[in-house]
C-alpha cells in the first residue's frame, strides 16, 4: 500500500496570525524600556541603591507611558523612549533667560527635558505647551510648580496671551520636525518667532545630523550647537534665528 500522502499544514487561524504583530510590539516595548533606563535611570552619586533603585523605577514608568503614546501616535512622538539625561542638561545649556522672561517648551511629553530646565531655571521661568492630554496630565503631577498649557504649538500666540505669558526668551522644541509637512513646520516656526523678541531663538533637538527643517525655505538660519552621544539615538540641537539682514 503507498503511503499516504502528506497533508498540508492548517491556515493560521486570526490568532496566530497576529502573534508575530504582538510579539514584535512587546519586544519593542522591552527594547524600548532598556534604553528608557539607560537614558535616564542613572543613579545618583552618593545616594546608595535605594535612590537609584527609585530613579530606575520612574525611569521604567516614564517609558511605559512614553511608549504607550507612540504606539498611540507614532508620527507625533521622536522617538519610542523619553530622551537622555544628558541631552536635557545640554538644550539646558543652550537656552537663554533673564530675569523676567520665560523658556517655552513645545512637546514637553513626559518631561524627560524639562527635568534639565528646571535644574537651570526657576519653575515660573518655565511654560510646557503638550496637545496630549495624558501627557498633561503627568507633567502637571510631575512639576506641579510649573505651567502646563494643553494646546497645539501651531497656535502658541494665541495659547501664551490666554494666560498672559510674555517675554519669551527661547523656544525649545521637543516636536517631531522632521516628520512633519512644510505647512506645519512653518506654522510652528512662525508662531514661535512671533513670540519672541528680535533676538530670540527657537533650540529644536533632533536625532538627525542634518538640520530636521529646510530652513532656506522657511527663511531662517540654522547653527548646530550640540552634538549629545549620551543619548539613544545620539543626538543633536540646533538653534534657529531670523537672518541679521532683517
Amino acid at each position: 500500500m503507498p503511503p499516504a500522502a502528506r497533508q498540508p499544514p492548517p491556515e493560521p487561524g486570526p490568532r496566530a496570525a497576529h502573534r508575530p504583530i504582538v510579539k514584535g510590539t512587546r519586544l519593542a516595548y522591552l527594547f524600548g524600556a532598556l534604553i528608557g533606563v539607560v537614558n535616564n535611570g542613572a543613579a545618583h552619586p552618593g545616594g546608595g541603591r535605594t535612590l537609584a533603585a527609585s530613579a530606575r523605577a520612574r525611569a521604567s514608568g516614564e517609558t511605559e507611558l512614553f511608549f504607550k503614546r507612540w504606539l498611540n501616535r507614532p508620527k507625533g512622538m521622536g522617538s519610542v523612549v523619553p530622551s537622555s539625561r544628558m541631552l536635557a542638561r545640554a538644550i539646558a545649556s543652550a537656552a537663554a533667560c533673564r530675569e523676567g522672561e520665560v523658556v517655552v517648551e513645545l512637546g514637553a511629553g513626559t518631561g524627560a527635558i524639562t527635568r534639565g530646565l528646571m535644574e537651570r531655571l526657576p519653575p515660573d521661568s518655565l511654560v510646557m505647551v503638550e496637545l496630549d492630554p495624558s501627557l498633561v496630565s503627568f507633567l502637571r503631577q510631575r512639576f506641579p510648580e510649573a505651567r502646563v498649557l494643553q494646546g497645539d504649538a501651531s497656535q502658541l500666540a494665541s495659547l501664551l496671551a490666554a494666560e498672559g505669558i510674555e517675554r519669551v526668551r527661547t523656544v525649545v522644541s521637543g516636536l517631531p520636525m522632521v516628520n512633519m509637512p512644510l505647512e506645519f513646520q512653518r506654522a510652528v516656526l512662525d508662531q514661535s518667532f512671533a513670540v519672541l523678541p528680535e533676538d530670540g531663538f527657537v533650540l529644536q533637538y533632533s536625532y538627525s545630523p542634518i538640520a530636521p527643517i529646510p530652513v532656506a525655505r522657511l527663511g531662517l538660519e540654522a547653527e548646530l550647537v550640540r552634538y549629545v552621544l549620551r543619548n539613544i539615538p545620539p543626538a543633536t540641537v540646533w538653534r534657529f534665528t531670523r537672518p541679521t539682514h532683517r
